[in-house]
């Protein structure tokens, strides 16, 4: 869990203040919604 923090929260503030790769991050987001439950 520590490490998922470490890495989304400055890539998620990063994407928030520039909004450079939100497109990405939407169909990453997106894409992961859409497996289901047991695969993640």
């Amino acid at each position: 869990m520590a490490i998922a923090l470490v890495i989304a929260v400055p890539l998620g503030l990063w994407v928030g203040h520039t909004g450079r790769g939100s497109g990405v991050v939407v169909g990453i987001t997106g894409a992961l919604r859409s497996l289901p439950r047991w695969v993640c």
